[in-house]
Parts: C-alpha cells; structure tokens; sequence
C-alpha cells in the first residue's frame, strides 16, 4: 500500500481501487520510473505510465467488476506500447528478477532523458541502474543511461527542457541522443518499439531508436532484448553510423565497483549507508514526488553520547573525498539494527586508520559473531574497508561497535544484498572495454568519491577500430553472491547472424540475430521438455490479461482527465450550480461522480437533496462523492440516509458514509451505537473512518463504545489501532491504559506515537508515572517520547529530552522549551551553533529564528559559502531562501551573508590563496546569486576575484558600501520571544 499524503479518504480510495493497478508492482524504487518497494508489506501502485499523479485518475479508471486478485496470480509480463515500456519478472516473491526495457516517448510532467534502448536489471538490488545524479543538468544525457553513444565531435546536443519540448543547447556533447528537431512532439517521433512477444521460455522486445539521434551521424540504431527466464539477458545492438570515424560506445551503470577479469565483469547490489545518527542511503531515490531516503530495513545507528562524544571529520584530499563520524572519547558504542530482507547478505565498514584509533569491537546479535577491527595505523589512511560477516541469516539483527580503550570512526555501512550478476562481452571480437568511475561528465565529480553521492560505475565498451557499422552482443547473468563464476557461453558467427549458445536448466539455448537486414533472427530451445525452433517475431504481441485489457482502453479513449478536458468540461470549479445539479442526472457515471464532488467543495447547500437521491446511484462511486459532498456541507438532513449507507455491501460506500457523519457532527445515541458497530467491519479503513467519527461525535462514551475502541486498539492494522487510541485519549478511558502503554512499546511508529499522546491526555497519576519512566529512561521511540511530552505540556517531561541523542528530536524539544522563554533552552540551542554536525546547527540557527534570535543566520550564511559538501551547503542556503524568499525578512539574511563573504575575503589574503576548493568558486556564485536577489545588485565576477587582489578588496568595499547606504531600507520581519514568524 503507497501511503500517500492528504486526507484519509484519498488513502482509502488508493487501496480499494488498487486492485486494477497491476502492472507496475516494482520490485525496487530505483527501476525507472518505479516509486515503491515490494516486499510483504508494500505494494508499488503504478498506473498506465508510472505513478499516480492524481487521485481521481484511480477513481475515473476504477471498474467495480473487474475482480480483486491476489499477487501470484498477476502477470509476470506487460507491455505498454505508447511510452515503449516493456516489464519483466521471474516471479513475484521478494528475491524476484525484475527488468525494465524501454524505448519510447519520455514520461511527461518532467524533462525527458534521452534513454530510447535504456534498460535496468534488478535482483536483491540494483544490478543494472541509470546514472541518474543530477549534476549541472548532465543526468538526462545518454551517456548517463544504458544505451549505445556515437561521437559527432561537431554536434551540439540538444536537450528537452519540460513537457512541451522547450529546448535548451548542452554544454556537453556525449555522443547521445538530442532532440535535434523541434517537431519531435509526438510519441513515435523518436524511438519505438517495433516488436514484442512473451512465453514461458524467454521474452523479446527489439527497439529502434534510430530517430532518437541527430541523423547527420546515425544511419541505424537497433537493440534487440531477450529475457532467457529465469536469470539470462541478452542485448544485441546493429548500430551505423554516417561517418567510420564517429566513435561507437556502449555504456551500462552499476551501484558497486566492478570486477573485470578474463573478459568478464562481475558486480553485487549493495547500498551505501551514512553513519550518521540520521541514517540515509548514500542515493536518496526521488522519481516523481516520492524520496525514500532511508533503505528498508535499517534503522537509524544508535551513538552513545553522541551530541558531547562524537563529531563529524571531513577528508578533502589526494587520497579520498568524504566525511567519518568519530569518538571524541574511548569506550563509546555505536548500535546499528537491521533485517536482512533475503538472507546471505555481506555487512562491511568503511572507515579510516590514524595514530589515533585502536581497536574495534564488533559484536552481532549479543556476541553470536564477533570480531575486532584494527583502525590503528601510525600512518593515517582513509577509505578502509572491512568485511564483518557473512552469509547473514534472513531476519532482524542487531550490530554493536565499540572501542573500549581508543577513539573509533565510521564513514559508512555498505551493506551487500545477496544479487550479483556477471556480464560478458561477445561482439564486438576484440571490443576495447573499461570502466569509469563516478560521474566525470558533470563537472563536478570527485575521483576519489568512491563511498558519497557520486558514486556510480560505467562499463563503456567500444569496437577495436573504426568503422561505419558495428554490432554488439552481451550476455548478463543474473545471481546470487554465492555464484562464484559465469556460466559458459559459445558466440556464433555464421554468415549475416551473431548469436550465442548455452545450457541451463537442462536447455540447450541457441539464439542468433540478424546483422542486417530485417531486425529478428530465430530462437531455438532443446530440452527439460522444451521445444522451441522459430524466427523472432517481428509484430506487437501483447500479453492478454483482461485487468489490463480494460485499464488500457479506458487509457487509449481519455487521454488525459482534468477539467478542461470534453469528458468533464463545464464541471470545474468555475461551473454553475444549475450545470452541477444537471450533471447530477447524466448517463456518464464520471459527469456524475465529478458533479458531486464538485458540489460539495463549492459549498452548494441548495444541492443537498440532490445528494441525497445521489447516494443511491447505481454506481458505488457516485454514491460515495455524494457522501463526501453531503459531508463537507454538514447536511444534519443526510445522517439518516448515511447512517443506512453504513450498511452498504461496498466498503468505499461504508468508508464516506462513516467520514462524512464524522463532519456534520450530528450527536445521537442511534448514531453512536450504529459507528460502534461499524468498528467490527473487516475493512481496516471503514474501521478507520468509523473511528474517527466517534471520536469528533462523543464527548462521553459508554462501556459497549469504549470496549470496541480497546478492541480495534489491539488488532494488527496499525491506522485503525492508532485512530482508536487517538479517540480513546480524548476520551480519558481509564480502561484503556494497559493497552496504549501496550501499543506505545510496540513496532509501529504510528501507533507509538498515537498511544504516548493518548496517554499525555489523560493526565492521571499512573500515566504520568509510566510516562516520565519512558522519556526519562528512552523506552519508547524518540519521536514518540516528544509526542508525549509535547502534548503533556509538562516542562519536566521536555527538559528531560534535552539530553535526547537522536538531533532532531532533542531540537524540537529544546524549541519548545524556548518559545516558553525556558533560558536554558535558548542556552542550548545557542550553544547548538557552535556544533560541528551540521544539521545540528542549522536546526539550531533555525528554532532560533522562530523565536526571535537572528544571531544563528549568521551561521547558515557561513556553512552556505565553505561547506565543501554542496548538497549540505544547500541545506544552509534553503533556510536563508526561505526566511528572505517566503517570510520576506530580508535585512537579516543580507547582513549575515555580507559578513560572511567579508569574513571569506579576509581568510583569502590571510592564507594567500582564492581556491583551495574546487567548488569555491561556485559557492560565492551562489551567495551572491543570493545577494542579487534581495537587493538588485551585482558587484561579483569570479575570474577577477580569482586573479586580483584589488577586485577582491572592491568587491568587500561595495558591500560594505552598499550596507551602510542602503541596508537599512531592506524590508525587516519582527518576531518576537515565543512566537512564530508572521
């Protein structure tokens, strides 16, 4: 289930309505264009051509007779020919084989990369990625996907720069693809996919992307993707160029390091994570509006003492480029809790080796392995790798870490999740083939940032000399850490084919491709009962499976669902009532279903009746907008018929039904007793709403409400749990009280959370007791534990985390505290500034802020200029974006950022040198790009401060000047002690 923000209706209409939206049930979030994970607990939902932009897009393309299915059942392949996308699995369990090839129309809603004939591969981790860090707007290059470049040295790459194809000239020509024409609008104006098919035996989709690339250089683009089930990839590229000299590449991304041996690369999924108390993979995944910045699985390290005992270590050198957190003291111990998702993971630390550390102390699960790490080295070095274990079981484990007589550091966790794949190279004979690290092409990249952001691997493989066609062959097989070597592969060279032979599974396997010509070849499989002996298929033949069947004609006959467009124009915000009310009574059940909808939010009240004879459509989802509308214009005449509505056989029906009796706010003990029962339904999100409604609806519950409220509190749906602790809180149900201690020691963060604040509300003694035991003793979740205080309001309780290890937590403590004017809390958080964890003192400078002390501006202003590491430099610079851009306090953020570029030119001529830093000189753009924006002045040209000292002292005159001068008008926020900024 994809927890989506906004209302609980919006959330509950997601997981009805998920059982249409089958297709892309992504086994990772880093696929392309995939937003979720799967295992057990979550399901990616994916409509059409990605994620879900709009809610009411479920709700127009939701069909109540399509039948609800179970995973297993749904198909293992789908093709989608509009946008070229073709997916593939082995299975649907967690350790699935999932591929994607694509070569279509770009994805709207973003600028489109240039990745016809891309491809990604995935098995208990990203094995096959796209290099998709975005640096200097390099991401959407082709050298950046898995797909085939061609050097023009005199092209300019054209790149797409929005949904519209507005375009943009790059700095960098990679050889790839461009949108060299302006008429490139529609989806078969570029790469297509010109034929598919799919058995049990092996699936094949050839696509030609020759469109996609200027044609002053490529004559012919065609790759041909073959899926030998259940772990071999074959990829067959016939590309000719205009010109032989016009150098041919063939590049594919990986996570890890590869190795290359005997013609061979081999490389694991592994995730990189930081040590920091903030635990986060080294790649935040961002597709669309989802970011999952934590990996499955893990939890945040656990430092002792680590606001006092621990600091953060920088490393900018010839020999490594990162950060390492380390001890300030010895005997400090660092706790890592995980679950291996698969089983037979590999655990390893990254860390450094000085004079000053010792020995390190590993122990998993309460000393079942053990070990020692030796990070004492006269000589310091960085970047050490140490493998810990093994061969991990499946399941929850816990890691310690401590140095009982030394100081200890740690850059990162790399954690290896179990897939491996090898990859061969067949054609071209002779292929010259390397591996790049990083990102070079962007500019910015650091060679030696082998643990941090940047770090991706790419195979480029190029022909032995020039010529003006090529082929390409490789084999990829997909497995296990424990596969210790590539199984043997025989190419075939006969005439005008290239091929390839190999056993598996009791299969003899012979695949051959055509080098020119038609694009096909044949297949043919002997063996394990198997026998297949045909020409590839040269059509589209798409899977049938009657869920998506339906799903796409709906999608080829409404192209796109807003209000503007002929199915539900003259319904929009702007729309009459008499027009709404007609609508109302239309045969199109949508026109119906929007007309609702739309009448509710405009606040109709002369439509009520009208809504009412419209919970009775025919259709469930009419009904259910009608609820919605009825509940959103709190029709007391609408409780009798919604009150009957929760007996509906349809659960969307009994869920509005039950939300919108919650907001008319009708009091009644038949109503009362009609939603107590509704917390027996067997939908989870009915019981949710029902919840809900008796907690705005009952100020005094009676022994059957309260018994059913505790009852729900202790199932194992964690919304519906927590929603009925919610109410029991408000309730102050002395009855309660053993279940929510219960639920707020258990797993869940929701009800943890929900439990501590219930508990606060009751303010009895033994809740108070249990309370200062779990914040004082950290029993619970740290974010619970603030929860219960902050809603306790008891400053004891709050004082009590101002010693909390987790920095965000203690911060929001210690800020509340402050705007009580509590001094010590505002000692604190001053004190905070002076923290070397940045986000420490940006959280800091910032709850400063809100309660009326600007001195912390100062500091942001600083770490926006000097932090080396931008994406935390960036950090710094949004707090001050958003104190001059969004509350428009301006005079403040120019006076800290004046003073710190000051502060920057004096450090130059003290240590006589502009740029021991390679981003140096794109920090100061930024500040004074900063600078221009509050004040309309330009004074900055960074090759002349670079090379003279009298522009660098002009350039700190005319802001010292313009301050004196003008600084004063700058328009300047007042806030107050305790308050919020206006």
């Amino acid at each position: 289930m994809v927890h989506f923000t906004g209302n609980r209706f919006t959330q509950h209409l997601v997981n009805r309505y998920r059982r249409y939206c089958v297709w892309e049930y992504a086994p990772n979030p880093g696929a392309y264009g995939y937003h979720e994970e799967l295992d057990p607990k979550h399901l990616g939902l994916g409509y059409w051509r990605g994620g879900v932009h709009n809610i009411y897009r479920l709700i127009l393309w939701y069909d109540p007779s399509l039948p609800e299915r179970p995973l297993s059942d749904l198909p293992k392949t789908a093709f989608y020919p509009v946008w070229g996308h073709a997916c593939m699995r082995n299975t649907w369990n967690d350790d699935a084989i999932f591929a994607v090839f694509k070569c279509g129309w770009f994805q709207g809603g973003e600028p489109p990369h240039h990745d016809d004939g891309t491809f990604v591969i995935y098995h208990k981790g990203n094995l096959v990625l796209d290099n998709n860090w975005n640096f200097n707007g390099c991401n959407a290059h082709s050298v950046n996907q898995n797909t085939i470049t061609v050097l023009d040295p005199d092209e300019t790459i054209m790149l797409a720069s929005g949904r519209d194809i507005g375009r943009r000239r790059s700095r960098l020509n990679d050889g790839g693809q461009s949108f060299y024409d302006r008429k490139q609008t529609g989806p078969y104006d570029r790469g297509k996919v010109v034929a598919f098919e799919g058995n049990p035996q092996f699936l094949y989709v050839a696509g030609d992307a020759t469109k996609s690339y200027h044609p002053d250089k490529m004559k012919e683009f065609v790759r041909q993707f073959v899926y030998v089930k259940p772990n071999i990839f074959l990829i067959f590229d016939r590309v000719e160029s205009t010109k032989a000299e016009f150098e041919k590449r063939f590049v594919m991304h990986t996570h890890t390091e590869p190795l290359v041996a005997d013609g061979v690369l081999r490389a694991d999924a592994s995730e990189l994570l930081l040590a920091g108390p903030d635990l986060k993979a080294v790649y935040p995944y961002k597709y669309g509006n989802y970011i999952r910045e934590n990996v499955p699985g893990f939890h945040q390290p656990k430092y002792e003492r680590f606001e006092t005992d621990w600091h953060t270590i920088e490393h900018v050198g010839d020999e490594a480029f990162g950060s390492v957190v380390a001890s300030k003291a010895p005997n400090r111990k660092v706790t890592l809790e995980f679950e291996c998702r698969f089983g037979d993971e590999e655990m390893a630390v990254v860390h450094n080796v000085g004079p000053q550390y010792g020995a390190v102390q590993w122990s998993l699960d309460a000393g079942k392995k053990k070990g020692v790490i030796d990070q004492h080295a006269a000589t310091p070095a960085f970047q050490q790798r140490n493998v810990l274990m093994r061969g991990l079981a499946k399941g929850k484990h816990t890691l310690t870490l401590v140095a009982p007589t030394s100081l200890m550091n740690i850059e990162v966790f790399e954690v290896r999740l179990g897939g491996r794949m090898f990859v061969k190279t067949l054609l071209p004979e002779n292929a010259k083939i390397n591996v790049v690290e990083g990102y070079p092409e962007s500019g910015g990249y650091q060679p030696r940032d082998r643990y941090g952001v940047k770090r991706r691997y790419r195979l480029e493989v190029r022909p032995p000399k020039a010529s003006r066609r090529d082929c390409f062959l490789h084999v990829i097989q997909v497995g296990d850490l424990k596969t210790p070597k590539m199984m043997d592969v025989t190419t075939i060279a006969e005439d005008d084919v290239s091929g390839v032979v190999l056993d598996m599974d009791g299969r003899r396997c012979r695949f051959v491709f055509n080098r020119t010509g038609e694009v096909g070849g044949r297949v043919t499989i002997r063996g394990g009962g198997v026998r297949v002996d045909r020409r590839f298929t040269q059509v589209l033949n798409t899977p049938r499976d009657e869920t998506l069947e339906a799903s796409l004609v709906k999608a080829r006959n409404v192209r796109r669902y807003d209000y503007e467009t002929h199915q539900l124009r003259g319904l929009g915000p702007e729309a009459d009532v008499a027009t709404l009310r007609k609508a109302l009574k239309e045969p199109k059940w949508y026109r119906r279903y929007h007309a609702a909808r739309m009448l509710g939010m405009n606040g109709v009240r002369q439509a009520e009746n009208d809504l009412i004879t419209a919970l009775s459509d025919d259709d469930p989802r009419v009904g259910s907008a009608a609820a919605e509308a009825l509940g959103r214009l709190k029709s007391s005449t609408a409780v009798p018929p919604l009150t009957k509505q929760l007996s509906s056989p349809d659960a969307t029906a009994r869920f509005t039904a039950a939300w919108a009796l919650g907001r008319i706010g009708t009091r009644g003990d038949a109503i009362v007793r009609t939603l107590t029962r509704t917390l027996g339904d067997e939908d989870p999100f009915v019981v949710y709403a029902a919840g809900d409604a008796l907690g705005r609806l009952t100020r005094k519950a009676d022994a059957e409400t309260v018994a059913a409220l505790i009852k729900v509190a202790g199932t194992k749906d964690h919304l519906a749990a927590a929603k009925a602790a919610e109410v029991l809180g408000d309730l102050k149900q002395v009855e309660a009280v053993p279940v929510l201690e219960k639920l707020a020691l258990g797993a869940d963060t929701s009800e943890r959370i929900a439990a501590a604040r219930a508990l606060a509300k009751m303010n009895r003694p033994e809740t108070t007791a249990f309370l200062r035991e779990y914040i004082t003793q950290g029993r619970g979740e740290a974010v619970a534990r603030l929860a219960a205080a902050r809603t306790s309001g008891r400053v004891e309780l709050m004082r009590a985390l101002m010693n909390e290890p987790e920095v965000r937590v203690r911060q929001k403590a210690v800020f509340e505290l402050a705007r009580k004017g509590d001094r010590p809390a505002l000692d604190r958080l001053r004190s905070d500034l002076k923290s070397e964890d940045l986000g420490t003192r940006h959280g800091a400078a910032w709850a400063l802020y809100r309660v009326g002390d600007k001195s912390g501006l100062i500091v942001l202003a600083r770490d926006r200029l000097k932090v080396q590491q931008w994406s935390l430099a960036d950090s710094a610079g949004n707090y001050l974006n958003y104190i001059d851009g969004v509350l428009g306090d301006k005079r403040p953020v120019v006076k800290a950022l004046v003073d710190a570029v000051i502060e920057f030119i004096d450090e130059v001529e003290a240590r006589g040198t502009t740029s021991e830093q390679p981003t140096t000189g794109r920090s100061l753009n930024f500040i004074h790009l900063h600078l221009t924006k509050c004040t309309g002045k330009k004074f900055f040209n960074w090759p002349k401060f670079k090379a003279s000292k009298q522009a660098r002292e002009q350039l700190k005159q005319r802001w010292l000047t313009y301050w004196e001068q003008e600084g004063k008008d700058l328009p300047e926020v007042p806030v107050k002690l305790g308050s919020k900024p206006e």
